[in-house]
């Protein structure tokens, strides 16, 4: 497939993340999005999730939060 294909195939999801605010790159941090939500649910203080992570995933806690408030977010169609 040539690349232009698959601009033209995936357009439409394109501009929906666009207008959100989703970047491309933003798949990777779902590994850390799901952590996240499993160390939540089992009881843990949110100042420790995200030192935890920070310190995991090697990434500052204010882009963990930012991504996380994004993945929360809902999309406007």
């Amino acid at each position: 497939m040539i690349v232009y294909e698959i601009l033209q195939v995936y357009k439409p999801l394109f501009v929906l993340m666009a207008r959100n605010g989703i970047s491309c790159n933003d798949f990777v941090y779902l590994d850390m999005y799901f952590e996240y939500t499993r160390l939540k649910q089992s009881g843990m203080q949110e100042k420790e999730t995200y030192k935890l992570l920070s310190k995991l995933h090697k990434i500052s806690a204010s882009t963990i939060r930012k991504k996380i408030a994004l993945f929360n977010s809902n999309v406007v169609l």
